[in-house]
Order: C-alpha cells, then structure tokens, then sequence
C-alpha cells in the first residue's frame, strides 16, 4: 500500500520527472514546422551552420547567425587594444546581444556608434534595423582588418540570410537591403579566433543604397 502511495504521489506531482541535459540543439525544426518542445526555440539559417533548422534551448551559445565564410584569413587575430574582460560594446551606448530577439534597438538614422568590440573570438553582434515599408537600409561597420577579421550581414525575422559581406582581404564591410521594409537585422561576426574593435552605422532612406 506506501509503495503505491509513493508512486500516485510521484505521478501526481509537477516537475518530478527530468529528463536530464539534452543539450543545446537536439531536435529539428523548420520555417514550415517550427515546434519545439518547452525551453527550445526554433532557429534556421542558411547551411552548412551546425544549428541550422534546429530547436536550439533558450538562451543558448549556440547560435545560427553565424556569418558564412568565403576565404581564410592569415592576418593578426586580435586587437592589442582588447585585453581579458575589456569588450567594451556598453561604452557606444548600446548592448548588442547574440539573439534577434534581443537585438540592439532604437539607434536614430545615421549615428554612429563607435568603441564597439567583437570579442571573445567567434562573438556575434545584433542589431534590429526597424524600417517603414517603404524604406532601404544601409549598414557599415569601419574597422582595421589588421587587427583581426570581422564580417556584416543582414538576415530577416526568421533568421534567414538576405546579403552579406565577409570579404577577408580589405578594411570595413558594407551591406544594403534589396527591399523595402522590415523588420530586419544585421548581425556583426568575429571569425572564429579573431577579436577586433570597430564602429557602426544604419542609414534608412526611401531609395535602395550602394555600397560601391
């Protein structure tokens, strides 16, 4: 009789059963099907990224906004100006998360932001680029690639990839929307040992920009 007490109660209560640590990304998702199971988001992006298409847990590292390579870099990988514990994103006013969902906001048409840092190797920067429908947007970031490689890029709310620039030969990166409208982000990538500092800017208009 307390043995079957004991199994009714274990039934009975909320959060008795764990399943364990399954890991960061351990079901498939897609645009089409995008459930995934409490505490699991889904997330896609373009291949070959490990997490593409997969219901990632929450607030985890592994993140699919990872910016495609297209050579490999063979200079300095870390700026002398970044030591342990000074990636100093705070001191240009905005906090630039690894997350759509949290994705920097609220930056005017324009500024610039300067003393931005890439940092540890491999990081990546969120912004939220907030258009009307019949604006373009612009997106520049200025930095010194002798100090380490960085690349931009733009992706849409689903966390598809729309344009980007990851030359690894020349200074600063460029990318222009193709349409009007929003929401879209760009996202800011170290290459995965480098560590640079840089400053960005978004410019909204009602006509599609160059970066030439």
């Amino acid at each position: 009789m307390r043995s079957s007490l004991y199994i009714a109660l274990a039934l009975a209560t909320p959060g008795c059963y764990d399943t364990g640590d399954l890991g960061e990304a351990p079901y498939k998702c897609s645009k089409s099907q995008p459930e995934c199971p409490d505490g699991y988001v889904c997330q896609t992006a373009p291949m070959p990224m490990k997490t593409a298409n997969r219901c990632v847990k929450g607030g985890a590292s592994a993140n699919p906004l990872t910016i495609p390579k297209v050579g490999l870099y063979h200079g300095l990988r870390k700026n002398p100006q970044l030591t342990v514990g000074n990636c100093p994103d705070r001191l240009a006013g905005i906090d630039p998360s690894e997350t759509l969902a949290e994705a920097a906001r609220n930056f005017d048409s324009g500024a610039q932001f300067d003393g931005l840092a890439a940092c540890p190797g491999g990081d990546v920067d969120v912004f939220a680029v907030e258009l009307q429908p019949n604006e373009y947007a612009k997106v520049v970031i200025h930095y010194q690639i002798a100090y380490g490689d960085l690349d931009v890029a733009l992706y849409d709310a689903d966390g598809t990839l729309l344009t980007q620039d990851a030359d690894f030969t020349r200074d600063d990166s460029c990318v222009a929307s193709s349409k009007p409208g929003g929401p879209i982000y760009a996202v800011v990538a170290a290459a995965p040992e480098d560590q640079n500092r840089y400053w960005f800017q978004v410019t909204r208009g009602p006509s599609q920009f160059s970066c030439n």
